[in-house]
């Protein structure tokens, strides 16, 4: 539903200058750029997207009826460019499993090594860099320091706990995507025949967001 914007350069290879040419897709608005005394211009062309997946223009529209208006020349053209529409977000609540999959994102310490957390006594293996030799030389019990960061807990959503029909169901993974992300959050998706594992950040989103846009259910057997 929303407008793909694409960038195009228009360069003279000759030192002659050109007046208003019109440049745009049927059905679209048309941009309009001369080149006159630059050798290289960008012109931005707009095409609504009306599905998901990926969105291939027509043919371009490159004409102009310079300087008069009563003639007008024309061509069209082909060019490889696509843009990759995702799902309309739907605001719906989250969509659960009653798998235990804690909708506050609990938090939980696991062993790192960010934070001091505390002693606890030596065992074998530990990082001799951790070991509190000065308490031992001292007499007392050879200890380790602990250390611990903390841990976002994984949100999974699930293309099967979501309800309606296959465009509704995407378009609400979709809008939880946009939260969890902003919000920092860890998660991952499950589509039918396809896993995308846990993580966070823009380049998480972005990979979840394009399995939703090229998202197909798969064939029966």
């Amino acid at each position: 539903g929303e407008i793909a914007e694409f960038e195009l350069q228009l360069r003279r290879t000759r030192t002659r200058a050109y007046h208003a040419i019109e440049l745009g897709w049927p059905g679209e608005p048309f941009a309009q750029v001369s080149l006159l005394d630059t050798q290289i211009v960008a012109v931005k062309l707009f095409h609504r997207s009306r599905v998901r997946g990926w969105l291939r223009p027509a043919r371009l529209s490159v004409k102009t009826v310079y300087p008069l208006g009563l003639l007008r020349a024309w061509t069209w053209i082909d060019l490889d460019i696509a843009a990759l529409v995702y799902p309309r977000p739907i605001v719906a609540p989250r969509p659960s499993g009653g798998d235990g999959d804690s909708a506050q994102g609990a938090r939980q310490l696991k062993k790192g090594s960010e934070d001091f957390y505390g002693f606890r006594p030596y065992r074998s293996g530990d990082n001799l860099r951790h070991v509190l030799w000065r308490a031992y030389a001292k007499g007392q019990p050879l200890q380790s320091k602990q250390f611990a960061e903390t841990q976002v807990q994984s949100h999974w959503l699930r293309y099967d706990d979501c309800e309606g029909d296959r465009e509704r169901r995407l378009g609400v993974l979709c809008h939880w995507i946009l939260e969890l992300e902003r919000k920092g959050e860890v998660f991952g998706l499950q589509l039918p025949g396809v896993t995308l594992a846990p993580d966070s950040g823009p380049e998480q989103r972005e990979r979840a967001l394009r399995m939703l846009a090229l998202f197909q259910p798969p064939r029966a057997t």
